[in-house]
């Protein structure tokens, strides 16, 4: 057997499926993130964090979210908030401070797939109370 990009989708899959049960027991989020691979072996990067009380996302990415807010104008509170973009439901999980792009990071709620978006994305998708 070869380790091909399909199958790393298909471990990947499997491995989110296999975490469902222990994330629910221990009140943590996990993300299986990409992938290194070659033709005998694959490494992905798996992350855990721990959720707050109310349930928003805690972790480096979070904190700068809070830390930055003067630079996206995005409200702290907006931290954990789930809106749509494209009919697709998102929640607000972060912000990278060095990327100039897409520094906000979302999550989709159905699979918790990560995503980078623009912060103007953000904005006109957002409730407007969560503008600065």
């Amino acid at each position: 057997m070869e380790i091909t990009k399909e199958k790393c989708r298909e471990i990947r899959e499997r491995a989110e499926e296999l975490l469902k049960p222990l994330v629910e027991e221990m009140g943590i989020e996990a993300n299986v993130g990409n992938a290194t691979y070659g033709h005998s072996s694959a490494t992905f990067k798996v992350e855990f964090r721990v959720l707050s009380e109310d349930g928003t996302p805690t972790g480096k990415d979070a904190e700068a979210f809070k830390r930055y807010e003067y630079r996206h104008g995005i409200s702290p509170d907006a931290l954990g908030v789930t809106f749509k973009l494209k009919g697709e439901d998102f929640r607000i999980t972060g912000y990278r401070p060095r990327a100039t792009k897409n520094p906000v990071l979302v999550e989709k709620v159905d699979t918790g797939h990560p995503y980078v978006v623009p912060e103007g994305m953000v904005k006109a998708a957002i409730p407007p109370e969560f503008l600065n």
